[in-house]
């Protein structure tokens, strides 16, 4: 091999780390983008959570109300703030794992699908994420989104529930992620 062919075989390699690198670092932007709607729906702030969605979004809520066997279906982020905007924060959390992140081959669009857990005062519930994200205005944004609600159960108590603080009360950055969003 001459030195032109090494050349070009090193150029390969680091192009290919390029991409790797770019695919790598727009995943954990995704992530980001992902934890953000999660703290912004349990603290309640209905116009950071409308910001992580483009103005075009589809959305679905799939047996929603829990048990229902309803869909709740939305077009656009502003069709979205009465939707959000009736569930001011509350006791409720959002738990997320087997969170899966494809990007695509283009680098601009990244496709996720996450288990949650919704834990509240007597009540537990869970079902699947998924939603497409779009690079929008210089971030990453969910353009696609929907939440499907699989299981759950309520308890009747008489008794207050005993963790019923809201998201940023006693926490060291008001209830948000420590960074990326």
């Amino acid at each position: 091999m001459d030195q032109v062919d090494d050349r070009r075989a090193e150029g390969d390699d680091l192009d290919r780390l390029r991409a790797r690198v770019a695919r790598l670092e727009a995943r954990e932007e995704v992530l980001d983008c992902f934890r953000e709607y999660l703290y912004a729906l349990d603290g309640g702030r209905v116009d950071d959570l409308l910001d992580v969605f483009t103005e075009d979004v589809t959305f679905e809520a799939v047996n929603f109300p829990p048990g229902s066997g309803e869909t709740v279906a939305r077009a656009g982020r502003e069709a979205l703030a009465g939707l959000y905007g009736r569930y001011p924060a509350s006791i409720r959390r959002h738990h997320a794992a087997n969170t899966s992140v494809e990007v695509g081959e283009g680098g601009d669009t990244a496709e996720l699908s996450s288990y949650y857990l919704t834990t509240g005062a007597y009540e537990l519930a869970g079902g699947l994420y998924e939603g497409t994200f779009r690079r929008d205005g210089g971030r990453w944004r969910i353009a696609r989104w929907r939440v499907t609600s699989q299981w759950g159960w309520r308890l009747r108590e008489e008794r207050p529930p005993y963790l019923a603080d809201p998201l940023d009360r006693g926490t060291m950055r008001g209830g948000r992620p420590a960074a990326g969003c």
